[in-house]
C-alpha cells in the first residue's frame, strides 16, 4: 500500500513527491503509473483533492522518458475522471486537458483522443459551457464515426451532442441526433441502459414541447428497463420523477403522488444529500398544493428549504423554494411564516439580479400578504416596485397584468375608484389579449364592472 493514503502516517511520508519517488524506484513505471492512478482515486474519493492533483503531476513527470506518451495520458485521463466522480471540475479539467494535448501529439487520430475530447465536453457541459461542449463532443463523434463506425462509442457521443443541442434550444437537431444514438443502442445492445437513457433524452425533448403523452410514453420505456435492470437506482428514481411531473401537468394528480413518492424514497435511500432529492420533495409540494393540501405542500416545501439552505450551492432554486413556501403560508393564513419566507427569497433574487422577474414576483407576493395583513400601504409600495420592474422586463406579459389587478385592488379599498378603473383597465387588456380564455379576464372585468 502507498503511504500517502495512510492518515496515520507522517506528513512526511504522506508526502507525494516523497511517495511518487519511492514508487518509481520500486516498481516497473507501467505499474507504478497504474497504482499512482489508484491512488489519486482513492485520494479524491477519501476528500484529499490536492494531494491526489499533485501525485497525478509528480507521476507523470516521474514516468516521462519510462514509460509511453499513452500510459501518461492514461493516468492523466483516469485522475480526471476521479474528479469529474466528485464534482470537481477545474481540476478534472486541467488533468483532461494535458491528457488531450499529450494524446494529439504522441497519438494523433485515435479512439483514446476522441475519448479525450468526449471527456472535456462532459467536463464543459457541467460548467454550463455550451459552446465549448457541443465543439468537444463534434469532435469526439468525428473521429468515432471515423475509426470506429457503427459502434456504442458513437452512439455516446450522438446522445451528448444531442443533449448540448436541445439545451442551445435546437429541439430538432437534437431529437435527429438522440434518434440515431437509439438506432445503434437498439441495434447493438438491445433492451440495455443505454437504450435507457435514449428513450429518457426523447422524452426530455418532448416534455419541452409540450407533448406530453409522448413524454409519457418514452418515459414508461425507460422505467420498464431500469425496473429490471437497475431497479432502486438514481436513474430510475430520476424516471419516476419525471413521470411524476408528466402526470401533474395532466392534471392526473392521484397518478403523480404515488410516482413523485417512491422516487423520493429511492433518493433517500441512496443519495440523501443530493439536490435530486431537493427537487423530489418541490414536486411533492405542488402536487399537494394543486390537490389543495395545503399543510401537506407546506411540509414538503420546508423540508426541500431546510436541505436546499443546508447545500448552498443553487440560491436561485433556494429563493423559488422559500417563495412557494411563503405563498402556501399565505394562503393558509399563517401570515408571519408568509412574510419572512418571502423577505429571505427577495434578499436572495435581489443579490442574484436586482431587477429581474423573481424579484418583481417576490415583490408582488409581499404585497398580498401586505393586503391580507389590512396594511395597504405596505403593499402599494411593494406592488409599485414590483409594477416598475415588470414595466421595464416583461412590458407585454401576464405577470404585468398582476401587478395592474393587485394595485386596483389597493385602490379599491382605499375607495380610490379612478385609478382601481385605469389598473383594472390595464390587467383587463393585458389578459383579454394574452389568455383570452382563462378566468382571469372575467374576475378582472367583474371588478372593472364595480368601479367603471
Amino acid at each position: 500500500s502507498l503511504n500517502v493514503l495512510d492518515p496515520a502516517g507522517s506528513e512526511e511520508q504522506r508526502n507525494p513527491r516523497k511517495v511518487v519517488g519511492e514508487l518509481f524506484e520500486s516498481e516497473n513505471p507501467d505499474v507504478a503509473v497504474w497504482i499512482a492512478a489508484k491512488a489519486a482515486r482513492m485520494l479524491v474519493d477519501n476528500e484529499h483533492s490536492d494531494r491526489a492533483s499533485e501525485l497525478c503531476s509528480r507521476a507523470a513527470e516521474a514516468a516521462q522518458g519510462r514509460t509511453t506518451c499513452d500510459a501518461i495520458a492514461w493516468l492523466r485521463l483516469e485522475c480526471g475522471q476521479a474528479f469529474f466522480r466528485r464534482y470537481e471540475y477545474d481540476h478534472a479539467r486541467a488533468h483532461v486537458e494535458t491528457a488531450f494535448s499529450l494524446l494529439q501529439d504522441c497519438s494523433g487520430d485515435s479512439l483514446r483522443t476522441a475519448e479525450a475530447a468526449h471527456r472535456l465536453g462532459s467536463i464543459a457541459r457541467r460548467l454550463l459551457d455550451d459552446d465549448t461542449a457541443r465543439s468537444y463532443f463534434r469532435q469526439a463523434l468525428e473521429r468515432r464515426e471515423r475509426l470506429a463506425p457503427d459502434s456504442m462509442c458513437v452512439a455516446k457521443s450522438l446522445s451528448s451532442l444531442g443533449g448540448v443541442e436541445a439545451r442551445l434550444g435546437d429541439l430538432d437537431e437534437a431529437e435527429a441526433l438522440q434518434e440515431r444514438a437509439l438506432a445503434l443502442r437498439q441495434s447493438l445492445s438491445p433492451g440495455s441502459l443505454e437504450e435507457a437513457d435514449s428513450y429518457s433524452y426523447l422524452a426530455l425533448i418532448a416534455y419541452r414541447r409540450g407533448d406530453l403523452a409522448r413524454a409519457y410514453d418514452l418515459w414508461s420505456k425507460t422505467r420498464a428497463i431500469q425496473e429490471t435492470l437497475a431497479p432502486e437506482s438514481r436513474g430510475l428514481a430520476l424516471t419516476l420523477n419525471n413521470l411524476g411531473a408528466v402526470a401533474q401537468g395532466e392534471g392526473r394528480l392521484e397518478h403523480a403522488q404515488p410516482l413523485l413518492e417512491r422516487s423520493l424514497a429511492i433518493y433517500l435511500e441512496i443519495a440523501p444529500a443530493s439536490r435530486t432529492v431537493v427537487r423530489a420533495l418541490t414536486n411533492l409540494g405542488v402536487v399537494a398544493q394543486e390537490r389543495g393540501d395545503l399543510a401537506g405542500a407546506e411540509r414538503f416545501y420546508r423540508r426541500a428549504v431546510e436541505r436546499a439552505q443546508k447545500r448552498q450551492q443553487d440560491p436561485e432554486n433556494t429563493a423559488v423554494l422559500l417563495e412557494n413556501l411563503g405563498v402556501v403560508a399565505t394562503e393558509r393564513g399563517h401570515l408571519d411564516t408568509a412574510e419572512e419566507s418571502i423577505r429571505a427569497s427577495l434578499e436572495i433574487q435581489r443579490t442574484i439580479a436586482p431587477a429581474s422577474g423573481g424579484v418583481a414576483r417576490a415583490l408582488n407576493n409581499l404585497g398580498i400578504v401586505a393586503i391580507h395583513r389590512g396594511d395597504l400601504d405596505a403593499a402599494e409600495v411593494a406592488l409599485k416596485e414590483a409594477l416598475a420592474i415588470s414595466q421595464e422586463i416583461e412590458p407585454d406579459s401576464l405577470a404585468l397584468a398582476w401587478r395592474y389587478f393587485n394595485l386596483g385592488r389597493i385602490a379599491l379599498d382605499r375607495g380610490d375608484l379612478l385609478s382601481a378603473e385605469d389598473h383594472f383597465r390595464q390587467a383587463v387588456e393585458i389578459r383579454s389579449r394574452l389568455a383570452p380564455e382563462t378566468l382571469d379576464v372575467a374576475t378582472t372585468q367583474r371588478y372593472l364592472a364595480m368601479v367603471a
